[in-house]
């Protein structure tokens, strides 16, 4: 049983290769471009980084409290220990709550003003191009792109940065 070829025959010369793959996109390129819409919300994103050190700060606070617990009661036997960490974990519990809230809202923000932007932009072209390009295009194709792509792509300016600096801050801390 013969298995048919993905080319078909008509374009295909016997014996010959199958074409090439289009070259692959420079990545850095494009997250470099996609990074420049989020340069003007810089701010709010270092807001953000700083709620993402809190977070990496108390896991490390965390680590330090249970051994100042464990060290206090079993081998000290300081009956103090026993006062100060119920009140170290409601701080420690409390700085991580705010550290969580600010590296998560930071990022989120600027993720929304970039897919403000990129739709914006999108709907422009959508308005410059020929009605012709209208009676091509399947309108569900055009609404995705509109709606879910650039969600997906603003995602990713702020997803990879997010994760990148907050495990760093956790591994170094």
């Amino acid at each position: 049983m013969d298995v048919p070829s993905p080319v078909p025959t008509a374009m295909a010369a016997p014996g010959a290769a199958p074409p090439a793959a289009p070259p692959a996109p420079d990545t850095r390129a494009i997250y470099a471009r996609l990074l420049r819409y989020a340069k003007p919300h810089w701010p709010i994103f270092a807001v953000g980084v700083v709620g993402m050190l809190m977070s990496a700060a108390s896991e490390t606070g965390f680590a330090w409290l249970v051994k100042r617990f464990l060290d206090g009661t079993f081998v000290e036997r300081d009956p103090g220990t026993l006062l100060l960490v119920p009140v170290g974990i409601v701080v420690l519990f409390l700085f991580r709550g705010i550290g969580d809230y600010l590296g998560a809202y930071g990022p989120g923000y600027v993720g929304r003003q970039i897919i403000r932007q990129l739709r914006a932009e999108l709907f422009r072209k959508y308005m410059d191009l020929p009605v012709a390009y209208y009676d091509r295009s399947q309108s569900g194709q055009l609404l995705s792109r509109l709606t879910y792509n650039t969600e997906l792509v603003a995602e990713a300016a702020t997803n990879v940065v997010t994760v990148l600096i907050k495990d760093t801050l956790t591994i170094v801390g």
